[in-house]
């Protein structure tokens, strides 16, 4: 195999064109508005890709808790029985894998939203990502709901898991 020689020390470009997903994961975070970050994944949550996924997550958790924290007031378009707390919603829909390392993840994030005292939601409709969260009882730990505001379907009361 062919050794990159470059006389300027430099790396080798990575081969990857930059669009293309690493393993198989694309995650898109995006902030619709003050105190709100949503995550949107698409495709497998696995030991490659879990760690990118926790990143991301950590930070927008850090992210919204100190927009909170240094007195940036996030608008609150909800109704006023509504949660005011900074608010991550982690958008599972478009995932067609769920493993082990991806509930370590969310098991960290919920510590970290208690500590910063931002709510986590978990959208996750389908048996992919139901099924592992009910079988180590992480459902009782994490919101997990079918659908969600931020992600422009409307959630009525009780719809969570």
């Amino acid at each position: 195999m062919p050794h990159d020689h470059r006389c300027d020390d430099s790396a080798a470009p990575d081969p990857r064109p930059p669009d293309e997903p690493l393993g198989g994961l694309t995650i898109a975070p995006t902030q619709p508005r003050r105190g709100l970050v949503l995550v949107r994944l698409i495709g497998e949550v696995d030991m490659l890709t879990a760690p990118r996924f926790g990143d991301v997550v950590q930070d927008a958790l850090a992210a919204v808790a100190t927009e909170r924290d240094h007195g940036v007031d996030p608008a609150h378009d909800g109704p006023a029985d509504e949660d005011p707390r900074p608010l991550v919603v982690c958008d599972l829909s478009g995932v067609t894998f769920f493993g082990a390392s991806g509930l370590d993840v969310v098991a960290s994030a919920q510590q970290t939203a208690d500590e910063y005292d931002v709510r986590l939601v978990v959208v996750a409709g389908h048996r992919t990502v139901l099924r592992p969260f009910r079988l180590v009882a992480l459902d009782r730990r994490v919101l997990l709901t079918a659908t969600h505001p931020a992600i422009g379907r409307h959630v009525t009361a009780g719809t969570a898991w």
